[in-house]
């Protein structure tokens, strides 16, 4: 129950420093008169991110707020106005989300290599099956947390239950769990190269 009631404050304060963001950045195009501008960036950004699997985020809330607001002042200060072209708005929100993309696929990727080979020793005589949550989502950052969860859960279903049914109780698709376990696998199976 404590853990619980820490996820849902957690929660809450994400969500209050995400709308502080936003109307800090709102405020701030009003002053530069930018402020549809702003508005149709901030929405393309939440639509963009969804064609990317994931995005960088700073390692606490307190400076994703920082980076956040900092990279929201310079693209006020980058656009143009609405009446000269609405296709550079889409285009910068654009390339602002590929680049987060990448950062965070480099990071994922690149530098943290090391870090996951030195996990997998320790558990390198461990198949999937036997790694608890904590050590999937250890080994695997770069994957959601809520996938490890799916996945870990279907390894670990009762036999009783078939893969339609545990999908059905996750609200996902058959398919989608068994791309998200097929991701998984993978990437475990990475790990050792």
């Amino acid at each position: 129950m404590k853990l619980r009631t820490k996820r849902k404050i957690k929660h809450c304060i994400a969500w209050l420093l995400g709308i502080i963001t936003i109307l800090v950045a709102l405020v701030i195009s009003y002053f530069f008169d930018k402020l549809i501008e702003t508005i149709i960036t901030i929405i393309l950004f939440y639509i963009y991110r969804c064609l990317f699997e994931k995005q960088w985020h700073a390692n606490s809330m307190l400076g994703c707020f920082f980076v956040t607001s900092i990279v929201l002042i310079i693209i006020i200060n980058i656009e143009v106005k609405i009446t000269i072209s609405i296709l550079f708005s889409a285009i910068l929100t654009f390339i602002l989300t590929l680049i987060s993309y990448y950062v965070k696929d480099y990071f994922d990727d690149k530098l943290l290599v090391n870090n996951y080979k030195n996990k997998l020793e320790k558990y390198n005589t461990k198949c999937i099956e036997n790694l608890t949550e904590d050590e999937m989502a250890k080994l695997m950052p770069g994957i959601r947390y809520e996938t490890i969860h799916i996945v870990y859960g279907y390894l670990h279903r009762p036999k009783t239950l078939n893969s339609t049914g545990y999908a059905y109780r996750c609200n996902i698709s058959e398919r989608t769990l068994f791309r998200y376990v097929k991701q998984i696998k993978e990437k475990y199976e990475s790990l050792g190269k």
